[in-house]
């Protein structure tokens, strides 16, 4: 027999999965958008193809989704949030071979198309969504509907584009200036993160992020 407090429990469950259903449709939905905004003529077979194979996953901030090691064969774009990969070199020194943030998309820990491993820990830097599609899925859909391999050309520039904002952020020796770099190249995931992880991520002491971030916003 139920009591009235199992029913509340049910009915805030449900209240929640449904909460979370339609935030799900919502960034799937966003993700058809991003890719009807870009390619003319795109045939319902291919959405239907996508939204049949696709699912959204829900990332805390914090969260590692694959570790070094982990076979993870799966195509993510970043509907919402950012996610950065971490390689852990033999002397004890810790590199960021990619960030990425909404609207690109990262492949795992295995290449989409050469099945290559990479060796990296993969994290989500704040509260995360993805848009995941296992690579054989994507090779399929490339195979069947031009649309989709239209549209992972486009991704693939804007990966470029965001691992060009990575690159510059690392290119400066001096440590303030890194600092600086990072707010310019992510001025909303910056004030997101705890002065602590963005230290890690540049390798700089709090004192340094400090007067980075002084500078940057001394600019404006």
């Amino acid at each position: 027999m139920f009591t009235d407090g199992d029913r509340r429990i049910a009915v805030a469950r449900r209240l929640a999965f449904d909460y979370l259903d339609t935030l799900n449709k919502k960034n799937m939905d966003n993700f058809i958008r991003f890719w009807t905004s870009r390619i003319s003529h795109l045939p319902d077979a291919a959405v239907a193809f996508v939204r049949a194979y696709t699912k959204v996953l829900v990332y805390p901030a914090g969260t590692y989704l694959s570790r070094a090691g982990d076979y993870w064969p799966y195509w993510n774009f970043v509907a919402e949030g950012a996610v950065m990969a971490l390689r852990y070199e033999e002397d004890g020194s810790v590199m960021v071979p990619w960030l990425v943030t909404a609207g690109s998309y990262f492949t795992g820990t295995v290449h989409a198309f050469t099945e290559r491993r990479e060796e990296v820990f993969i994290q989500a830097l704040v509260d995360t969504r993805v848009v995941q599609l296992p690579n054989y899925r994507l090779q399929e859909a490339q195979q069947l509907y031009h649309a989709f391999s239209e549209l992972i050309n486009i991704l693939k520039q804007r990966r470029l584009e965001q691992d060009a904002l990575l690159d510059e952020v690392y290119r400066q020796t001096d440590a303030s200036a890194r600092v600086t770099a990072f707010f310019e190249a992510y001025p909303r995931l910056a004030l997101q993160l705890p002065a602590q992880q963005v230290c890690a991520i540049l390798q700089v002491s709090e004192r340094t992020y400090k007067r980075g971030k002084q500078q940057y916003y001394g600019k404006r």
